[in-house]
């Protein structure tokens, strides 16, 4: 059952699609670096690691404005620190 509901929700994807999610997100090195930094220190979960998830997240912006995960990193420490007076 559920491999059919696996294969009915499949999307097909146009090629130009494909090979935009083939490429990688960022060619520089500090950026992803930052950027993997950053998602270590997020899943701690802590509001002291948030906080530096979210510092860590805007250096790799600083590298390459346009590494669209780091971008969806701050965004994803926005969420714990809505609750947090």
């Amino acid at each position: 059952m559920a491999q059919r509901v696996v294969r009915a929700l499949a999307l097909r994807f146009h090629l130009e699609e494909q090979g935009a999610m083939q490429r990688a997100q960022t060619a520089d090195v500090p950026a992803y670096l930052c950027y993997l930094r950053g998602r270590k220190f997020f899943f701690e979960y802590r509001r002291r690691s948030i906080e530096f998830a979210l510092q860590t997240f805007q250096r790799a912006i600083d590298h390459d404005p346009r590494y669209a995960l780091a971008y969806a990193g701050i965004a994803d420490c926005a969420s714990p620190r809505s609750g947090w007076s």
